[in-house]
């Protein structure tokens, strides 16, 4: 029995030791590195940027267009991107102020120049004047004597047509008169319905009182169901009847206050037409009088003119001298207001096409210097970009340039060069880069939209190339970790040209060598790893 127990507890001796063993073993296991993995790729065209820039697509023959004067918008006639030809009208401004000092010069110049005209006419035919003038005030006295006669004959057909305005209304008002009171006499229809509608109510009474003796000879059995029925039927149409009657009393009544109403208002009308009429009628005969007056007056002044008529030339030459000179002044005032005129009428300077408006809209105010337009030829797009000291020493004039972004993918990057290298104050360097667009993208190029640029300082053809990430330095020597198999191997390699992004492997790698690109802790030869990534074949 002891022999048992001692082979038990050794035994379970075993078993704990074995389990402590299997625990710490498994605390002190090295886990693998997790790493993310890929493949090096053949770039056709590997292009090192020395720059990698934004710009700003613009125009390389444009005009910033600027309000001259202060003004409302009062008309937009384009909008962005319309096509329009030198001179064309693009904005038009309304200032009040301008347009009236516009109007008042025009007027006063053409004014001066009527002056002149008559002045100088009449000072060559003042003799030719006399005698014309002389014409012309016999020809006004036989007009005036003319238009006294017509005078007369309008002065008595005002006062006739008067009269009978005032006989037609009379006559009207004596009618209304007749209407109203024929309509306050006749009541025969009112009275009918009246007495109908009393015979009706008696009808009903009758009916009434005849229905309550049949329900109780039928409750007393003495009559038959039908004939109390019969008595009920005749109730109701008898009820039927009354309220009709009541309703039809109702409505002659109505119409007839409606008639009587109406022909009372209508007598009114007409009693204040003749007192208008009458009214009127005096004041015809006021302005006969006045006018009849106002004829014989001119018929006078026209007598009296022509024995009062001047013979002698009265104009001298310092009478042209004095309008010529005013003439000039007009003039001279006229242009000058002129030319603030036509500021307001905006027009464009160059064909081209209208690449943006700067927030106007109608009803808005400018004031003088405020920026409106720009107008250009976006048929020739540059790019532009701004460049401190650093960078633009590795830039120069013929260099080729990447241009992508805003719908443009690096794979369908456009193709461009630098034309000019300017500098700026602040340090600040502006590029100008010129370019083609295919037809396919020209829908993604607008002037003004921002783009992005690499500046290419070298390029090779059919290059391998990895991550620069996952490139390692020690000392002069370069390495990369491959995934061999569950664990890091470092592998020597020999880059050569290099960006931000990707560097040239000259030798060390193939295309179907897995590379480690990122890991988190140190990472050595050996060390167990796991890629988060499948294995690319």
């Amino acid at each position: 029995m002891t022999k048992i127990k001692i082979f038990i507890s050794i035994i379970l001796l075993c078993i704990i030791g074995v389990f402590i063993f299997y625990k710490i073993s498994d605390k002190y296991k090295i886990k693998p590195e997790e790493v993310t993995t890929d493949f090096p790729e053949v770039i056709k065209n590997f292009e090192i940027f020395s720059v990698r820039e934004n710009g700003t697509v613009d125009v390389e023959v444009k005009r910033e267009i600027f309000a001259e004067v202060s003004g409302f918008v009062d008309q937009i006639p384009v909008k962005e991107g319309d096509k329009v030809k030198a001179g064309q009208e693009i904005l038009i401004l309304k200032n009040p102020e301008i347009e009236n000092k516009y109007q008042e010069g025009e007027s006063k110049l053409k004014e001066a120049e009527l002056n002149l005209r008559k002045v100088e006419e009449n000072f060559e035919k003042e003799k030719e004047k006399n005698k014309l003038e002389e014409i012309q005030l016999e020809i006004a006295l036989d007009d005036a004597e003319k238009q006294l006669t017509q005078t007369i004959v309008t002065c008595e057909n005002r006062e006739i047509y008067s009269q009978q305005e005032i006989n037609a209304a009379e006559r009207a008002l004596k009618e209304s008169q007749n209407n109203y009171h024929n309509l306050e006499k006749d009541i025969s229809q009112v009275s009918q319905k009246e007495v109908d509608l009393k015979k009706k109510k008696i009808a009903k009474e009758e009916a009434e009182a005849e229905m309550k003796r049949s329900k109780e000879l039928f409750d007393a059995k003495i009559i038959s169901k039908k004939q109390w029925e019969d008595a009920q039927n005749k109730y109701n149409k008898a009820s039927l009847d009354y309220d009709q009657s009541v309703k039809d009393f109702d409505s002659i009544s109505t119409k007839r206050r409606r008639d009587v109403d109406l022909a009372e208002l209508k007598l009114k009308e007409w009693e204040f037409r003749v007192e208008s009429t009458k009214k009127q009628a005096a004041i015809n005969k006021e302005l006969n009088t006045r006018d009849l007056s106002a004829a014989m007056e001119r018929v006078e002044k026209c007598k009296a003119k022509i024995s009062l008529f001047p013979l002698a030339n009265k104009l001298c030459p310092e009478d042209v001298e004095i309008a010529k000179e005013k003439v000039v002044r007009e003039k001279k005032n006229f242009l000058f207001v002129r030319e603030n005129y036509l500021k307001t009428k905006i027009k464009s300077p160059i064909d081209g096409e209208i690449i943006l408006i700067d927030r106007l809209r109608t009803g808005g105010e400018v004031t003088q210097g405020t920026h409106c337009m720009v107008v250009g030829k976006v048929d020739k797009l540059i790019i532009k970009a701004d460049l401190d000291d650093k960078d633009i020493t590795s830039i120069s004039v013929g260099q080729r340039v990447r241009i992508y972004g805003n719908g443009i993918s690096k794979e369908n990057a456009l193709k461009g060069s630098v034309t000019a290298i300017e500098s700026i104050s602040g340090g600040k360097n502006t590029v100008s880069i010129n370019f083609n667009i295919p037809e396919n993208l020209k829908k993604f190029i607008r002037p003004y939209m921002n783009i992005k640029l690499d500046f290419i300082s070298s390029s090779k053809e059919h290059v391998l190339v990895i991550a620069s990430s996952s490139i390692v330095k020690k000392g002069d020597k370069t390495f990369v970790f491959l995934y061999d198999n569950g664990k890091a191997k470092e592998v020597e390699i020999k880059t050569g040209i290099s960006d931000k992004d990707y560097t040239e492997i000259i030798s060390g790698l193939t295309e179907k060598d897995k590379i480690i690109t990122k890991w988190k802790d140190k990472l050595a030869s050996g060390t167990p790893v796991i890629s988060s990534q499948k294995i690319k074949w």
